[in-house]
């Protein structure tokens, strides 16, 4: 067994029972196609050409376009690959600073809220209300006397 998928079956059993479920049975043919082939191929016998180590490896060596994929891991986690995950972070940094030389940037009021992606919380930070607070209730000589003056 493979060690990186722990308990799963390996190779071949692994390959059978993804072909058990019929949407990816269906996902597997559509990047067969792709590429060229046909599933049938590899269920012929009498086909010594296309073995079903040829399609393990073929199945396990898509990358991230592919259909079966696609089916596998959720949308969302596909969508934001690294390169993306830059692209968005370099957008947010040029919104803030296109923000900052403006009214609202010097006061720091409406600051621009980053693109929302998986995995990152939103970065948008909530203006505070200066002072505030509890009311002070110390009066001048109270304070003088804290500050020891």
């Amino acid at each position: 067994m493979d060690a990186e998928r722990g308990d799963q079956p390996g190779g071949i059993q692994w390959l059978w029972r993804e072909l058990e479920q019929d949407n990816l049975r269906v996902a597997i043919e559509s990047d067969l196609i792709d590429g060229g082939m046909r599933l049938r191929w590899f269920e012929d016998p009498a086909d010594a050409a296309h073995t079903w180590h040829d399609l393990f490896i073929f199945v396990r060596s898509r990358g991230t376009d592919s259909a079966y994929i696609r089916q596998k891991v959720d949308p969302e986690k596909l969508m934001w690959t690294p390169d993306r995950q830059l692209l968005a972070s370099a957008v947010d940094l040029l919104s803030v600073q296109v923000w900052q030389p403006t009214k609202d940037g010097r006061r720091g009021r409406n600051r621009p809220k980053p693109i929302p992606r998986p995995g990152v919380k939103d970065a948008g930070r909530e203006t505070k209300k200066r002072g505030g607070g509890e009311k002070n209730t110390r009066t001048a000589e109270e304070m003088n006397a804290l500050l020891g003056m």
